[in-house]
């Protein structure tokens, strides 16, 4: 087991045309807090592991398409470098190295499934169709938590419930918003991407 332990945090972005809702990521950051924003190594930077829309074209018939795709970013110009990235909650300490927690991730299951269909529940009595699965950013972000879980890469404390999480997610965000930290009235420290501990309920970046 690593003595420096890495740490798994939800990444939470803004996302302007659809503001009552964000955009999210997981973030495997070293132990030092610090290193996020001075490491330039891709060994010891912060990653962002995360589903997103690619804009295809099919050039025989032009069609175009969005399927839903993995990437894996390195932050090597720290995470203040990252556009629309409001907050940073730390669920869990990782008992296992970089390259393991990445493969993992890697193989968390995506569903080209269309965005626009809102129920996980409905489908078509008279046609007789299976419900579809809905499947977006949240999601994916939810099985990989599960994953890191059953697959024995959480250090510690068993995970909070998904719905938990992203509970609380949602409410500090609020609560940075209601204190004005991003716009010009905004008192505290200017440096930083707000971070908080899930587990202990502590405030790391303000």
């Amino acid at each position: 087991m690593p003595r420096n332990k890495l740490r798994l945090q939800v990444a939470l972005y803004a996302r302007p045309k659809h503001p009552d809702s964000y955009h999210y990521a997981l973030f495997i950051s070293p132990k030092d807090f610090a290193r996020e924003s001075t490491s330039t190594k891709p060994t010891t930077a912060t990653t962002k592991h995360h589903v997103k829309n690619t804009l295809q074209v099919d050039e025989t018939t032009g069609a175009a398409t969005t399927p839903w795709r993995y990437e894996k970013a390195v932050l090597t110009h720290g995470v203040e470098s990252e556009p629309r990235l409001l907050v940073r909650i730390l669920i869990a300490k990782l008992s296992m190295s970089r390259e393991q927690v990445e493969e993992i991730l890697q193989s968390v299951p995506i569903y080209q499934v269309d965005d626009d269909h809102k129920s996980k529940d409905t489908c078509n009595d008279d046609r007789k169709e299976p419900p579809k699965k809905l499947f977006n950013c949240v999601t994916w972000v939810r099985d990989a938590c599960e994953a890191l879980q059953t697959q024995g890469a959480i250090a510690g404390r068993k995970l909070e419930g998904w719905d938990e999480i992203e509970r609380k997610s949602v409410a500090y965000v609020n609560q940075k918003r209601a204190q004005s930290r991003w716009d010009g009235s905004w008192k505290g420290g200017s440096r930083g991407v707000p971070l908080m501990d899930l587990n202990g309920g502590q405030e790391i970046v303000e």
